[in-house]
């Protein structure tokens, strides 16, 4: 078995076509958050288990748990799963 940590820091500048909102019109223009100055981190932890029985000889199962936070407020979890085997 092997657990494997894991961290991310990312930082963005907006571009230069975003605002929150716009008063007119613009040949370009974005409101999209994703497109703006944020920083976000994302902690993980994944587990593997190799060499499993199932569902033939040598297996392994992945397993992972992510969590992510932007300083705007967007958060999400999501969970992983995976599996190989030899042919």
């Amino acid at each position: 078995m092997s657990i494997e940590p894991s961290y991310r820091y990312y930082h963005q500048d907006e571009s230069r076509y975003y605002a929150p909102a716009f008063d007119e019109a613009q040949a370009f223009q974005t409101s999209d958050s994703d497109l703006g100055d944020f920083s976000g981190q994302k902690v993980g932890l994944r587990v593997v288990l190799p060499d499993r029985p199932w569902p033939r000889r040598n297996s392994d199962f992945d397993f992972g748990l992510h969590y992510y936070h932007r300083d705007d407020d967007i958060d999400m979890f999501w969970l992983m799963f995976g599996i190989s085997f030899p042919y």
